[in-house]
């Protein structure tokens, strides 16, 4: 607006209104000069998916928490819209019960079966098994002991039995054959004889 006509409403409004009725004037214009509004812009959406175990894809904003909102694509028409009310359970084994269509009402969380812990074996009955296996080995190896010197002296009494034999056939070895001379029956009275023996002497004067 040109400047002149600017200050020609100012010197209108200065001789026509005094001093009061000027800043009254003012007070009620400020209450319609209202600031322009600046809108911060939107957050950016980002959805996550998720599939049932039947092969549903559901969408969601955020965290899958009681009152997310849930959609679900129509894998014909890529149609997407909020997801019918019902139980749902994912493909982690979380679910979600949907209460109000298209808003999650409660979710079930994954339970983690823990670990089963074999039961922790008394300690007096495992001393008391350990003891009596150790009882039973020393036994058996008292038994292995004695039958082996057993042996061992068995092994001793024929080591010298047969050095005695060796010894014995030694001497016998060494022992000289006496010679027999043979007498003539023509030189033995043959009725001082009996037996076998008259029968060879008979036999040998006849030859």
């Amino acid at each position: 607006m040109d400047k002149n006509i600017l200050d020609k409403v100012k010197d209108f409004i200065t001789a026509k209104f005094s001093a009061e009725e000027i800043t009254a004037i003012k007070t009620e214009a400020a209450k319609f000069d209202v600031a322009p509004v600046v809108t911060a812009p939107a957050a950016p959406v980002t959805l996550k998916e998720a599939k049932t175990k039947d092969g549903k894809s559901i969408s969601y904003d955020g965290e899958l928490a009681a009152g997310t909102v849930v959609t679900i694509l129509d894998p014909a028409s890529q149609a997407v819209s909020p997801l019918p009310v019902g139980d749902y359970e994912l493909e982690d084994g979380t679910k979600i019960t949907v209460t109000e269509a298209g808003k999650i009402g409660v979710v079930t969380p994954v339970v983690v079966a823990a670990p089963v812990q074999e039961p922790v074996a008394d300690m007096a009955k495992m001393s008391l098994q350990f003891s009596e296996q150790k009882q039973a080995f020393e036994t058996k190896l008292s038994a292995y002991e004695k039958e082996n010197k057993d042996i061992k002296n068995e092994l001793a009494e024929l080591k010298t039995s047969h050095g005695k034999l060796l010894t014995q056939f030694s001497k016998l070895l060494d022992t000289p054959i006496p010679v027999v001379t043979r007498t003539r029956s023509a030189d033995v009275d043959i009725s001082t004889l009996k037996g076998k023996e008259k029968y060879l002497a008979i036999k040998e004067m006849n030859s």
